[in-house]
């Protein structure tokens, strides 16, 4: 995926402003500098080690995996992932914010070492980039109007033709909303806050999404809106990395094994997913 990625207004909604699409640089004694987006061309592990800077690809905007903290400062589960990375290599890391549909062509033309964003391996991104071993095990969510849609208890009873389902345009929900909801209006938006809002204003039935999206939506509007948190579909988030850097892929597989079995994984999970009270282990 993206299941379904909250947007700048999302975050700005949790009371963190000063969004800013650049690309940051993050070394990791926690010295940020800013860097246009684009100006390093990466090129393997070797050149990595060399330069000396892991360069990860990430579109900073996905609460809890890669937000902006009051300071303009990018944090999140993926941010602290990628700097685990690049200690385990001895280098810096350097975040590169870029828009979801750019991350992969970056990919590809060599801007970035890799794309760590919560991003699901599916054929058509499988086709174009290598996919380690998954990190985080989601699916996607409902999230529901009490004033249009109440009483849903199952997925399938949102697919009638008065139903009007609301997804983020450009992600995996849009692409299974189609499929799961046939006779549905499934309407994509550029905004998770724009689907977010038609839901809690008795616009549209339903807001589709990822688990954690949909748990923390029901949680801000816990007055107009209730959620099915029982997936109906199974997602895993994976690091991706350019088709011609089998050694940069081999290199992240033997460390994301080595991080589940000696604890570090589980501290950084306890870190930003404790306080939700449910399992999105992978």
């Amino acid at each position: 995926m993206k299941c379904g990625r909250p947007s700048v207004d999302s975050i700005q909604e949790q009371g963190i402003t000063g969004m800013k699409k650049t690309a940051l640089c993050i070394c990791l004694l926690g010295t940020i500098l800013s860097l246009a987006a684009g100006t390093a061309w990466a090129g393997g592990l070797d050149e990595i080690l060399k330069r000396g800077r892991l360069i990860a690809g990430m579109e900073i905007g996905y609460y809890p995996f890669e937000y902006l903290d009051p300071k303009g400062r990018p944090v999140g589960f993926d941010v602290d992932l990628a700097g685990m990375v690049a200690r385990e290599l001895k280098v810096d890391l350097e975040i590169a914010d870029l828009a979801w549909k750019e991350l992969i062509p970056a990919l590809e033309a060599g801007r970035i070492d890799c794309i760590l964003s919560a991003m699901s391996r599916n054929e058509e991104r499988a086709a174009r980039v290598g996919f380690t071993g998954p990190y985080f095990e989601t699916g996607l969510c409902v999230l529901l109007s009490k004033k249009r849609a109440p009483g849903i208890t199952e997925i399938k009873q949102l697919d009638a033709p008065d139903r009007i389902v609301t997804v983020l345009d450009g992600t995996e929900a849009g692409l299974a909303s189609k499929k799961f909801f046939t006779q549905a209006q499934v309407r994509p938006l550029p905004s998770e806050a724009e689907g977010v809002q038609a839901v809690a204003g008795g616009r549209a039935d339903a807001f589709v999404s990822d688990q954690i999206s949909i748990w923390k939506r029901y949680k801000d509007y816990a007055d107009t809106t209730y959620a099915i948190l029982n997936p109906f579909t199974l997602e895993h988030f994976s690091i991706a990395v350019a088709k011609t850097d089998p050694e940069l892929l081999d290199r992240l597989n033997r460390f994301l094994k080595a991080i589940q079995a000696d604890g570090r994984y589980d501290d950084l999970y306890q870190k930003y997913f404790s306080a939700m009270g449910r399992s999105f282990r992978k």
